[in-house]
């Protein structure tokens, strides 16, 4: 049996447990998480299940030689180990109780840490991780939770608007990970009064704000649509830059509003050519969410929507897939238009308009694809590789 003893390694690990942020953007044809929720890199449940050890470790000393320029480097005392997946050994009491490890910063004296290592023969820890009490407490829950289930997403529910960043980031990813409908399971759970602390609250971050809405989508009252615009009031609808939050405060306006909030959002931001492109693409992922993740208002309503859209040449692409997905046939005349009043700067709303056309089941359908075949054959071409019906 090779005794698990960690000797100091100077080559830096590779694997490292740092959050990165990624705009996932959500599209109608793959929800397959929170559909408005933008989501960090992996869950530390993720790294966990990736790692061949995970322990809790105090530091305990610095190396005296390292420079300013090289990585510190500190020994550590095991205090608790959370997995021991070995291929040569099940004991976890062959694991060496000192260990060494890289850090990308100095450590205070006594810092408790999160170690996890990856391979398989040889240990190698990846950058230690520094926990609170908290974050502690946290982790001893985590790793006692079952993969899936309305539990496990209960347990994430007070830890969301936790200061301890490492804590609160991990909550808000697990739930940007599930699709809403698994969400919808702990609805009864969810603290509406919360919710709304959180939405009005300046510190709360866009994204977890994005998530809030969504939960209060679930929970909220008619009379919380308020709080949009309460929301609203402090954005400038003609400016491009991005909230990343809009979308998700749209959807659960209408959702909580219904006919009326669906009415307000086609006049203010899709019908309002002076509203920004990101602004009313907010607007179109909020009403094709609504569509995806709610049954309160009917697809053929909803689709009805994006019909002020097709007059806009840097939308119309956009929505048109949409239409033909929840087969609203009725912008057919409007569609047909739209093709062949296409100019060099527009000539790629073409390719979603040839798919739509082949699905139409319009008596007509036929004979107007095959004009616009003919008329552009490049885009023909593109848009049968993009349906998948392209043959050399």
């Amino acid at each position: 049996m090779i005794a698990f003893t960690n000797r100091p390694n100077r080559l830096p690990c590779v694997a490292s447990f740092i959050f990165s942020f990624a705009w996932i953007a959500a599209t109608a044809s793959c929800l397959t998480g929170c559909p408005l929720c933008d989501t960090l890199a992996s869950t530390i449940s993720d790294d966990i299940r990736d790692a061949r050890l995970v322990v809790i470790a105090e530091a305990i000393e610095q190396d005296s030689a390292a420079s300013e320029e090289a990585p510190y480097y500190a020994r550590f005392k095991v205090l608790e180990v959370l997995k021991f997946d070995r291929l040569d050994s099940s004991d976890s009491s062959s694991l060496d109780r000192w260990q060494w490890a890289y850090s990308n910063d100095t450590l205070t004296n006594r810092q408790i840490c999160l170690l996890m290592s990856y391979q398989e023969d040889t240990i190698q820890w990846n950058l230690p991780l520094p926990l609170s009490s908290e974050a502690m407490k946290y982790l001893r829950g985590l790793v006692r939770l079952p993969e899936e289930g309305s539990s496990r997403l209960e347990y994430f529910l007070p830890y969301l608007s936790s200061r301890d960043t490492l804590i609160a980031e991990d909550a808000y990813n697990e739930f940007a990970k599930r699709p809403m409908k698994e969400i919808s399971h702990i609805r009864k759970q969810l603290d509406r009064n919360r919710l709304i602390g959180m939405l009005q609250a300046p510190e709360t971050k866009p994204r977890l704000r994005g998530l809030a809405w969504m939960l209060l989508s679930l929970c909220g009252r008619p009379s919380d649509a308020e709080l949009f615009d309460q929301a609203l009031a402090k954005r400038d609808l003609q400016s491009e830059s991005l909230d990343i939050d809009l979308a998700a405060s749209m959807a659960c306006y209408i959702v909580l509003r219904g006919e009326k909030g669906l009415r307000r959002i086609e006049q203010d931001f899709l019908a309002d050519h002076k509203v920004s492109t990101s602004n009313a693409h907010a607007a179109i992922s909020a009403i094709r969410v609504v569509g995806h993740e709610f049954d309160d208002i009917p697809k053929d309503r909803l689709s009805k929507s994006f019909h002020a859209v097709l007059s806009r040449s840097d939308l119309a692409d956009f929505v048109i897939p949409d239409l033909a997905r929840w087969q609203d046939w009725t912008a057919f005349d409007k569609i047909e238009s739209l093709f062949f009043e296409a100019d060099e700067e527009s000539t790629f709303v073409r390719i979603p308009i040839i798919n739509y056309m082949r699905l139409c089941p319009h008596p007509n359908a036929a004979a107007v694809l095959q004009r616009m075949e003919q008329a552009d054959p490049n885009a023909a071409r593109r848009a049968a590789m993009m349906s998948g019906r392209y043959d050399n």
